[in-house]
């Protein structure tokens, strides 16, 4: 399988909470890019494929939340991929400094932030 990833994950547990065309969800965080975030839900949740969401992202103990419009992409059990495609710059911000904490490599967040601003 090729792997198609440009953007390098952290695994982050915490609560996530989705809308989906009026529709509620509470999810929990598996991982999260500067690109997007891997949110399983129990029960599993039906959202389709490209559908437009609203993605709240809790961080766990502070009061600080990372909010993203988000479109779903891929779909692995219990768990939906959301490709993350606008966001406040407080969020922006608020993410990148947890990658950059996260992976202990500043560089290559920065490296990866200029590759998202270039594909866009």
């Amino acid at each position: 399988m090729n792997e198609k990833r440009h953007f390098g994950r952290v695994s982050f547990a915490t609560e996530a909470h989705l809308d989906v065309s009026g529709k509620h969800s509470e999810g929990h965080l598996l991982d999260i890019s500067l690109h997007g975030a891997l949110v399983s839900f129990e029960p599993p949740i039906t959202v389709e494929s490209g559908a437009v969401c609203h993605l709240v992202i809790d961080l766990s103990g502070s009061d600080i939340a990372l909010d993203f419009n988000a479109e779903a992409v891929h779909f692995n059990g219990n768990a939906i991929g959301f490709k993350f495609t606008t966001s406040d710059p407080e969020s922006f911000a608020h993410l990148r400094r947890l990658l950059e904490l996260n992976t202990g490599d500043p560089d290559q967040v920065e490296k990866e932030l200029h590759l998202l601003f270039e594909s866009r």
